[in-house]
């Protein structure tokens, strides 16, 4: 065999082996990010869960071994539910987001405007304990926009809605607002809820993120994937989602294509 013909022999073989490294590094580095991924949700599910579960086992051994009075259980039991309450939320909102990753929409035609005001009718004892003022109904009820029809997923959407109302309902001052618009054209419909609250406009950018919680918040008991849910729904549904704050006050919008 010739010099040359040994040379190009030699290349190809080097090329070969620096093709079968790279494959191997873009593997383990997938494995890598893939494995960090799941370290990351493991400890975010310890951190959410152990909160209520020290709370439901401390106030029930203290029903059990007499430490809380008679007098006293029935405001720790309804302590020890409002904690269960929590721990299925926290377990409902990781199993939709898991699912999110593989989903597929199962399409139909979904009223955009009768399904949050559906959603908003399970808010409103908490709404009127807060002493929240809801403002835009009156616009839509008198607008042709409440009879707005999308091609989508009608679980999902609501999923996603529910979770758009809960976190504005969650972090809007006592006494404040919320304002609901929806808007729509010939391509999509735009659904946006605004309410009063102390958020910066540093931490609007960050609420679509995964797990993402304020550091500022007064409530901390959420998973953190409530707003990444809603993207990732609207996301799926060839939309989108996005947040501003103006004034202190919190807007944030979920676009769905009409088809």
């Amino acid at each position: 065999m010739d010099k040359d013909l040994m040379l190009v022999f030699v290349s190809l073989f080097i090329i070969l082996l620096l093709i079968m490294f790279l494959l191997w590094e873009i593997t383990a580095t997938r494995h890598q990010k893939e494995n960090r991924q799941r370290d990351e949700e493991m400890s975010y599910i310890m951190h959410d869960i152990k909160a209520p579960l020290n709370s439901i086992k401390g106030f029930a051994q203290g029903i059990i071994d007499g430490t809380i009075s008679k007098g006293d259980q029935e405001k720790y039991l309804q302590i020890i539910m409002s904690e269960s309450e929590r721990l299925s939320k926290i377990a409902e909102d990781y199993a939709v987001y898991k699912k999110l990753d593989s989903a597929r929409l199962v399409k139909d035609d979904v009223k955009v405007y009768p399904l949050i005001c559906e959603i908003l009718l399970s808010f409103e004892k908490t709404i009127t304990e807060k002493g929240i003022s809801l403002k835009g109904i009156e616009d839509i009820e008198n607008s042709e926009v409440k009879n707005i029809s999308v091609k989508g997923d009608k679980d999902l959407l609501h999923r996603a809605f529910y979770n758009l109302i809960d976190n504005s309902v969650k972090y809007t001052t006592d006494g404040g607002l919320i304002w609901l618009y929806i808007t729509a054209d010939d391509k999509k419909v735009e659904v946006t809820v605004k309410n009063s609250s102390d958020i910066s406009a540093e931490d609007a950018s960050k609420i679509f993120n995964d797990g993402y919680r304020s550091d500022t918040s007064k409530d901390k008991k959420g998973t953190g994937l409530g707003l990444s849910i809603v993207k990732k729904i609207s996301v799926l549904h060839k939309g989108d989602a996005s947040a501003t704050v103006e004034n202190g006050n919190l807007s944030v919008s979920v676009v769905i294509p009409l088809k």
